[in-house]
């Protein structure tokens, strides 16, 4: 009787597994779906926008933001289109062989450690121009226009190459002794602390010090002049940027990240809150793909170039406005 009472128990807590696992799946297949589409348009728009106009993609700050959204589309063009095979497959009961979920877990796993490493870092870059603009930093000026393309060339490689190096030498070296790509949580909480902690506490660290030096500047042009005059020196108009956007994006960033970690710290503690957290963790994480995209908007300059750009449009020529001069023949 017992032994029947067991199995019954066993059964049900089967049963429950498998629905929560199938809703887990269902629910991953649509948010990916939309990430893959929304996700890959929103970022193709907001780069293409940026490099065609030659007044947006000069400046360093929208290069960083079109690295950033490159990054992402690596992760609507590789990763979600393999996790939604990956579901489907789940959902429709299909039988796939064990190499096959080795390939796409191995795929999956190197696009979430290289993405979450380069978007960290490009925000920190991110933030440390926005001081430099708040400070009337002008480091360009100050080198050579070769020693100025050097540097800016480190910051849009240095993140990639720093990325696909190590990731590949660690995994490289995990694969020795685990199979399919499966790291160890000892393992993953190191990759967790040098790919998103952090950059991430960088970026927030930078973030309160932008805060605080904005404040500063508006102060101390408030107290020179009255009223109106007093906010046309603080800044010199639309040079600063909206502190709000860096505010947001900021944020979005380390919400991005913050399910992961948890997740990660808890399996550390051998602690487990279910299939539906981990999901949620993940889904939140994923989200950046969209989510990073609106706080750019609040840059005035991109966001009156997406207003206004219409690629299947030809642009008006303009008016010539020469004047010619004729000597009347009496």
């Amino acid at each position: 009787m017992e032994n029947a009472s067991n199995i019954t128990n066993a059964s049900r807590r089967y049963s429950s597994f498998m629905a929560e696992y199938r809703m887990v799946m269902s629910w991953t297949l649509g948010m990916e779906t939309v990430f893959m589409i929304v996700g890959t348009l929103l970022n193709l728009w907001l780069v293409l926008s940026i490099l065609t106009s030659r007044d947006l993609r000069v400046r360093m700050r929208n290069q960083l933001i079109v690295n950033m959204s490159i990054i992402n589309l690596v992760q609507t063009v590789i990763k979600s289109p393999v996790l939604i095979l990956k579901c489907t497959a789940i959902l429709h009961k299909v039988l796939l062989t064990r190499e096959f979920f080795c390939h796409t877990y191995s795929i999956m796993t190197v696009v979430e450690f290289t993405q979450s490493f380069i978007s960290d870092w490009l925000m920190v870059f991110i933030i440390a121009i926005f001081i430099a603009n708040i400070m009337d930093m002008d480091l360009e000026s100050k080198v050579t226009p070769q020693v100025s393309r050097l540097m800016k060339a480190i910051l849009h490689l240095l993140p990639w190459f720093v990325a696909i190096v190590i990731t590949t030498i660690s995994i490289s070296q995990v694969t020795r002794w685990y199979p399919c790509l499966l790291i160890p949580y000892r393992n993953l909480y190191i990759f967790e602390i040098v790919y998103t902690i952090i950059p991430t506490s960088l970026a927030v660290l930078l973030m309160v010090a932008a805060i605080l030096l904005r404040i500063r500047r508006f102060n101390r042009g408030s107290s020179t002049a009255d009223g109106n005059m007093g906010v046309q020196l603080i800044g010199k108009g639309p040079e600063i940027d909206n502190t709000f956007a860096y505010m947001l994006a900021g944020a979005i960033c380390v919400a991005c990240e913050i399910c992961n970690l948890i997740f990660v710290f808890e399996i550390m503690d051998w602690k487990y809150r279910g299939l539906t957290f981990q999901m949620a963790g993940y889904i939140l994480s994923d989200s950046r793909v969209i989510l990073m995209i609106f706080p750019w908007l609040l840059l005035p300059d991109i966001r009156q170039r997406i207003r206004s750009w219409r690629p299947w449009q030809r642009q008006a020529t303009g008016i010539d406005l020469t004047l010619t001069y004729g000597k009347e023949v009496p």
